[in-house]
This record gives C-alpha cells, sequence and structure tokens, in this order.
C-alpha cells in the first residue's frame, strides 16, 4: 500500500507519515516551497523516506502535483493547509489560494486518475464558528451538554475558518457530482510536539522554556484564558485519520475530537506544574481575537460507532511532551544565537 499526504512536512502530516511509515506504508508526500524538512529527518535518517519522495511545491503547480501522484496512491490523505487565524486576517487572499484554490487544484487532478485513490479531506472544527456560542454559556458542565455534531451547521467566523468551510464543501460536491471516494473529517484542536508557535500551547511552552533557561524572561503573556477548547494529542488524532481512511464511509463527514471541554487556563496550569521555575502571567490584548468562539467541544459518537477509535493518550504526557519539545527548541535557538 502506498500513500500520499499533501502537508508531509508539517506538524500532524509528519506525525501520520511516522504512524504509516510503520505499519508499513510507502510514504510520500508534498510541503509548502519554503518548508522544511525538520519535523521528517527521523523517517529520512531511518532509511523510511526517501528525499526525492517529498516534493516542496504549491498544489497549484500542476507539473509537481503530476509528479506527487504518479503512479496513483492507493491512499492520499489532504492535510495542507494555512491553519493560523490571525494570518488569515492578515492574508485572508494568500488563505483562499492555499485552501480553496490549492484543494480545487487537487481534486481536479483526482478526476483524472485511474484507478481513483480513497481520500481523506482534513477540515476543521473552527468552521463550525458562530453555532459554538450556543455552548458557550454557563459552567464546563453545560457545555458538555452542548457538544458539535456533524449536524451542527457551519457559520465561519474569519478567512481560516471560511476557507477550510469551501474546501470542505468542494470535497462534498466533488463526491456526489464525481463520485470519487472523498472521506470528510473535522478535526478539532490537537496539540503535541512539534506544533509551531503562534498555537496556543506550543506558545505557552515556549515561553515556560525560555523563562527556565533565562530568569529575566518570567513574565508569560497570555491571550484569553476562559476560552473553551477540546484539545486530542496529535498522535491520536493521526492514529484517528488513518481509521477513517480504512473504516470512514465516501461521502461521510465525521467530528474527530475528544468530546472534553478543556479551558485555556486549566492547558496552562498544566504546563507549569511541570516547571519549578515561577512565572508571573499577565493578559496581553494584542493575543485577544476580536471573534474569539467562548466554546468549541465537539461529539465523536458517530466516529466512534463507524472506527472504535479512542483517544489514548494521557493528558499529563501529552503537556510533558510539549514542554520537552520546546525546552529542545529553546536550547537550539540559544546556541544559534552564540554562534
Amino acid at each position: 500500500m502506498n500513500a500520499v499526504i499533501t502537508g508531509i512536512t508539517g506538524f500532524a502530516g509528519s506525525h501520520l507519515a511516522e504512524l504509516l511509515a510503520r505499519k508499513g506504508y510507502q510514504v510520500r508526500g508534498l510541503g509548502a516551497p519554503s518548508d522544511s524538512l525538520a519535523n521528517l529527518s527521523p523517517l529520512i535518517s531511518a532509511g523510511d523516506l526517501r528525499l526525492e519522495d517529498v516534493i516542496l511545491a504549491d498544489l497549484e503547480d500542476r507539473p509537481a502535483l503530476e509528479r506527487l501522484l504518479d503512479p496513483p496512491p492507493d491512499h492520499l490523505y489532504h492535510l495542507a493547509a494555512q491553519a493560523s487565524v490571525p494570518r488569515s486576517w492578515e492574508n485572508p487572499r494568500e488563505t483562499f489560494r492555499i485552501n480553496v484554490l490549492g484543494t480545487l487544484a487537487l481534486l481536479e487532478r483526482l478526476k483524472d486518475l485511474r484507478p481513483s485513490p480513497r481520500t481523506l479531506f482534513v477540515g476543521s472544527a473552527d468552521e463550525y464558528g458562530a453555532s459554538a456560542n450556543g455552548s458557550s454559556a454557563g459552567s464546563l458542565r453545560a457545555e458538555r451538554s452542548s457538544l458539535l455534531t456533524e449536524d451542527t451547521p457551519i457559520q465561519p467566523t474569519n478567512p481560516y475558518s471560511l476557507s477550510k468551510a469551501a474546501a470542505d464543501l468542494l470535497c462534498q460536491q466533488t463526491h456526489q457530482r464525481e463520485g470519487l471516494p472523498i472521506i470528510r473529517v473535522r478535526a478539532f484542536n490537537h496539540i503535541g510536539p512539534r506544533q509551531s508557535k503562534g498555537f496556543a500551547a506550543a506558545d505557552f511552552a515556549h515561553q515556560i522554556a525560555q523563562g527556565e533557561q533565562n530568569s529575566d524572561a518570567r513574565t508569560l503573556w497570555v491571550g484569553r484564558l476562559d476560552a473553551v477548547r477540546d484539545f486530542t494529542d496529535v498522535r491520536d488524532m493521526v492514529q484517528a485519520y488513518e481509521l477513517a481512511m480504512i473504516k470512514g464511509e465516501p461521502g461521510s463527514l465525521y467530528n474527530i475530537c475528544s468530546g472534553k471541554p478543556r479551558s485555556m487556563h486549566e492547558l496552562l496550569e498544566g504546563l507549569l506544574f511541570l516547571s519549578s521555575a515561577t512565572f508571573e502571567i499577565v493578559q496581553d490584548q494584542a493575543l485577544m481575537r476580536a471573534s474569539e468562539t467562548p466554546c468549541v467541544t465537539g461529539s465523536n459518537q458517530l466516529f466512534v460507532e463507524v472506527t472504535g477509535w479512542s483517544p489514548k493518550i494521557p493528558w499529563s504526557k501529552t503537556l510533558g511532551d510539549i514542554l520537552e519539545y520546546q525546552r529542545r527548541q529553546v536550547a537550539q535557538e540559544s546556541l544559534q544565537s552564540v554562534e
């Protein structure tokens, strides 16, 4: 079996590549033109991924896309996306080009392939947007009774979520019109080692790691801490992607999430508990999003019924691995600054 991953160089894509390689798949993939191969270095060093099987190019680069899909893979995982909400506000045109036009280019190429690969489109819980506001008031107990399901209407509230919703609907339409075997999932927040700065867990852990190394850097700048999210370890998330690919029904949509609401405050406190340093916490208005949805928590009932999946990695291990990864990043940054 051979598998292609768009976004293979990224956070989730590299973890998915490792999982599939361990299971004996022949893996190849596409990363953005400016991407580093650092996340893939363990696979490349082990001989489980060849350098020539990683193409750095835009999805709209037709010759690159043709090389990527020759021969046609058995499975195609479409993870490539511009996934930062703040960046989508700064540059909505780029976000739509990558997320919508990139997906369209891929779908147009897939129509020509014989056989047509079984395809997984990875969407985002952010597509639900304003529909999540009904679960934002009250206690965590109330939020548990207002979980987002696959039937919840999508109401995007920022350029990123709007672009993902458009790409999602493109995949749905292509399945209906062309009969391509496309399975769609909406992934809720996933965290873990290798996540880049610009996302809360990585930002918190990076600041903590900096403060551990430098006692003058022990002020933690944070955004809204009462926001509630549904976190899943990225390594559990990619297990879910493989199960969706194997057991999911083409044309169907599945939420992938833990179903457990956790506040940003709980995330921060969990990371601080793992550090011996003491920090001052300061809320930075620049980190407060204009269209922040207070609570985004999902129901995974349908996905669990179809696949039998459940998250396995303990919360404490997830946080510990995030912090250890950021400690290594800070140590590397320190060495580079000395050089």
